[in-house]
């Protein structure tokens, strides 16, 4: 059975809001409205609603009087703003639960609340559920999460009555007799989606086209490449007018080996810039800049896959480079293809990984460094939004002996390549064009602590 999203709100949930809004508006009056319409269908510990087979409670009238008690010494707070996108994630805990009888906040993939809400959007403040399974009138649903029997301290009731909660969503539907409603809060206001800059977006297709010139002719960029031996010293500083000197691990050396690779390399596809990877990188910039750490791990312990997967669906493999000092396009691609003091070039191999067909740049202020450039890359990717054939073309097998970045050989997707000590391997399925597809995510760790990842895709 295939269930539709209407950002209409219907009866119920219209009503339910109605409900909500007015206890925390004016407790004591909603008091009444219990007291005089609620509390008299208990008979004992039965919530007898008439037509309606009589619902067992632990606490009976008990637990509605101390609620009835509670309301009418509670202080009013301001009502709720109903929000299409919370409804929708409402909608999709019900949609999931409901059909296959399944109860509490886990969806059955073990997603959570902030899974659901973040897939309609960004958040920058709390956020909560309740749940009701056994009511048909929204009336009924409201005051059950606020009577809360059998939860000695009432935490839907402090939801609902939560002053700093500020909006509000709701889906209900009835599957094989029983009516689930979900209901999800949260307080502050959707995070506004960022009007970036035009210098950013400048930017970005400027660092785009430096990439895009090496991967296409690698032996001419050599001759850039070049230019700069002449700013470094026999004390492996670096000397640019009007900059303060840097101090280089390998100096002239670095890019000598550079040029000489560069000269024997394959040529590369041509990248496209993604949207969705350059939030993430971007993401990754704004996260690290203004606290000053480096490296690809966020202040929150994000790692790179969890900042694409966040925007978007990736394909095959990825990466991600980072450029610390640098505010000029071409130094930052020129300093990551010499990639001083880092053994396995592993930036350089990303940038000419002719895998990667897609890539995302983010740039921001560090203050440390003066400035970070995130790039990351990928196989392809997709918006979380769209059905799962519009992507970036990418290819979905690997070939026999593909080079990762960082150095590491992998043979073919099911051997393990050379020095790695460790693989995890994820699988999920999708439908695409009436077809079941395969995704199988391999996760190579080797004996320096690296990772790489390898992604196939072929039909079921």
């Amino acid at each position: 059975m295939l269930f539709i999203y209407s950002d209409k709100m219907g009866d119920f949930d219209r009503s339910a809001v109605s409900y909500i809004n007015t206890v925390r508006s004016s407790p004591s009056e909603f008091a009444g409205i219990i007291e005089r319409d609620y509390l008299p269908l208990y008979k004992g510990p039965f919530l007898i609603v008439p037509g309606k087979k009589p619902l067992k409670t632990q606490e009976g009238e008990k637990a509605v009087k101390e609620c009835i008690d509670f309301l009418k010494g509670a202080d009013g707070v301001p009502e709720l703003k109903s929000l299409m996108e919370l409804s929708k994630a409402a909608y999709s805990h019900c949609n999931d639960i409901g059909p296959k009888g399944l109860t509490g906040h886990t969806g059955s993939d073990n997603s959570n609340i902030s899974d659901r809400i973040e897939k309609h959007l960004e958040w920058n403040g709390s956020i909560a559920e309740c749940i009701t399974y056994e009511h048909e009138n929204p009336l009924h649903a409201v005051v059950s999460l606020l009577v809360d029997d059998g939860f000695y301290n009432r935490p839907n009731r402090k939801i609902l009555l939560n002053s700093d909660f500020k909006n509000i969503g709701i889906s209900s539907k009835e599957y094989s007799g029983n009516y689930y409603c979900v209901i999800e809060l949260a307080d502050g206001s959707p995070e506004e989606e960022v009007q970036e800059s035009p210098e950013l977006n400048t930017f970005r297709e400027a660092v785009l086209k430096e990439l895009n010139e090496v991967r296409a002719n690698p032996v001419s960029y050599v001759q850039k490449l070049a230019t700069q031996l002449a700013f470094y010293d026999e004390q492996n500083l670096i000397h640019k007018p009007g900059k303060t000197p840097i101090q280089t691990q390998e100096g002239r050396s670095a890019v000598m080996e550079c040029i000489q690779s560069l000269g024997m390399a394959q040529k590369a596809p041509e990248l496209e810039l993604s949207s969705i990877l350059s939030r993430a990188a971007q993401d990754h910039c704004n996260d690290i800049g203004p606290k000053g750490i480096t490296g690809h791990d966020g202040s929150d312990g994000s790692s790179m896959s969890d900042r694409i997967e966040k925007h978007g669906s990736w394909d095959i493999t990825i990466g991600e480079n980072i450029d610390f000092g640098n505010d000029d396009p071409s130094e930052i691609v020129m300093a990551l293809l010499i990639d001083d003091g880092v053994p396995n070039r592993g930036h350089r191999e990303n940038i000419m990984n002719p895998q990667f067909r897609a890539v995302g740049i983010g740039f921001g202020a560090h203050t440390v460094y003066r400035h970070c450039c995130t790039m990351d890359f990928a196989g392809g990717i997709r918006d979380n939004s769209l059905p799962s054939g519009h992507q970036i073309p990418s290819e979905h097998q690997m070939p026999s002996g593909h080079q990762m970045p960082g150095g590491h050989q992998i043979p073919n997707f099911d051997e393990m390549p050379e020095g790695a000590v460790g693989a995890n391997t994820y699988t999920k399925t999708y439908p695409m064009n009436g077809a079941t597809m395969v995704e199988e995510t391999k996760v190579f760790t080797f004996r320096d602590g690296s990772t790489q990842t390898m992604t196939r895709t072929y039909q079921q």
